[in-house]
């Protein structure tokens, strides 16, 4: 199962790992689903379609969906004026996007008695980048 914001790209990269999957000889099934992470009511339908796909069966969770600043830039910039809903926008798909997919799959995982969550981050959220700080607070990784 493939979740992302753009269609065309989902249908893009289904093809290309079906394509690899062919070469080895092996069959594999991949359903998409194009959802816009930067709004928080799309979780419903997203576990729609993980319990229309077994979520049972899901062993790898890879949280990659991530929403950068255009450019650096002041917090109270021109792009800010412009978009004043951009910093909610980055919360919601950097950080909630990320705690609600755990949420839909983690109790799967733990049933089955094996998973694997991998978050992807940002190398801006292990270093002081000053002009996107907020994009890096989102992005931030624990390291236990």
């Amino acid at each position: 199962m493939l979740i992302s914001r753009s269609a065309d790209k989902l249908e893009a990269t289904k093809k290309a790992i079906q394509s690899e999957v062919r070469s080895s000889g092996a069959q594999i099934q991949i359903r998409t689903l194009a959802v816009d992470f930067t709004r928080v009511d799309i979780y419903d339908q997203v576990k729609a379609f993980l319990d229309a796909g077994r979520t049972r069966s899901i062993y790898i969770l890879v949280n990659n969906v991530g929403n950068a600043p255009s450019s650096l830039d002041y917090f109270l910039s021109t792009e800010h004026r412009l978009d004043p809903g951009i910093n909610q926008k980055l919360i919601t798909v950097n950080a909630i996007a990320t705690t609600k997919m755990i949420e839909l799959v983690l109790p799967s995982m733990v049933e089955n008695g094996r998973g694997l969550l991998i978050n992807v981050g940002s190398m801006s959220s292990r270093h002081i980048v000053p002009m996107i700080s907020l994009y890096s607070a989102t992005k931030v990784q624990y390291k236990g």
